[in-house]
């Protein structure tokens, strides 16, 4: 992925956006249009620092593996000691990012006054089978306080339950089984302890969520639909943001249990 990822920021040139257009600017606002929805923004590598100003027989030596820390380096001729391993800027380094369906769901959510309230409710693990889920979820709960009526867990997270939950808090962390459907994208859904929390639900006026702020939704493919309805993106985030959040952290693939927690 390391490798892929710095030949889509070559192919983008992404170093010559940056250095003659971005100057000063702290924030990126990215629409992507269809395909490029799936580019994971904020991942894609800038150029090393360390890197800058090496002649190439250089550059090409120091190409080792990239990690936000320390690895063995080679040895050199006069020491024996590890070499640090350049370190790599990534975009999310250098901006604040955020990833929108459209511009009019943009315009829609800066239309929203903002939430004062700090409410969270959590769902977790609704069918039984994610252990780190609920390991992922306790240590939130844990963190920010949160009180045991506003916990769903198990097969008490049902569709009902999740409404009147979503309606209630202001910060909503949801953690359970979720899945794309690319040729249906209303089908898209949540999993949850009795069926069943679809995009098209979402989509409709009874799943209004006026008072939430932030949703982070910690399951597969939330962010994730290659469709041909529509040129903008059709996800379950984009249906949370149309229900009435203000911001949705969510993933863009299917990704294990353990990573997610």
């Amino acid at each position: 992925m390391g490798d892929f990822l710095q030949e889509l920021a070559e192919r983008l040139q992404l170093e010559k956006l940056v250095g003659q257009y971005l100057t000063g600017i702290e924030e990126l606002i990215i629409v992507p249009h269809i395909f490029l929805h799936q580019i994971p923004f904020a991942a894609l590598p800038l150029k090393s620092e360390e890197q800058e100003g090496l002649l190439p027989a250089e550059q090409e030596k120091s190409s080792l593996p990239q990690t936000r820390g320390m690895v063995l380096g080679s040895k050199s001729s006069k020491s024996s000691a590890t070499k640090s391993v350049t370190q790599t800027t990534y975009l999310c380094d250098r901006f604040g990012i955020r990833l929108v369906p459209s511009c009019q769901i943009l315009h829609y959510c800066h239309q929203r006054p903002a939430i004062e309230g700090q409410q969270m409710g959590i769902v977790e693990d609704a069918t039984e089978d994610l252990p780190f889920s609920s390991f992922e979820c306790k240590t939130v709960a844990e963190m920010y306080h949160v009180p045991a009526e506003q916990r769903l867990q198990g097969r008490d997270a049902t569709v009902k339950s999740y409404q009147t939950l979503a309606q209630q808090v202001h910060i909503l962390h949801s953690s359970h089984h979720a899945k794309s459907n690319v040729m249906k994208p209303l089908e898209s859904q949540l999993r949850l302890g009795d069926g069943a929390l679809t995009l098209g639900q979402l989509l409709t006026p009874g799943w209004r969520m006026p008072n939430l702020s932030e949703v982070v939704v910690s399951a597969c493919e939330v962010n994730f639909t290659p469709t041909k309805i529509t040129d903008d993106l059709l996800s379950l985030a984009t249906g949370f943001l149309c229900a009435g959040a203000r911001s949705v952290v969510s993933t863009q693939w299917s990704v294990d249990d353990l990573f997610l927690a």
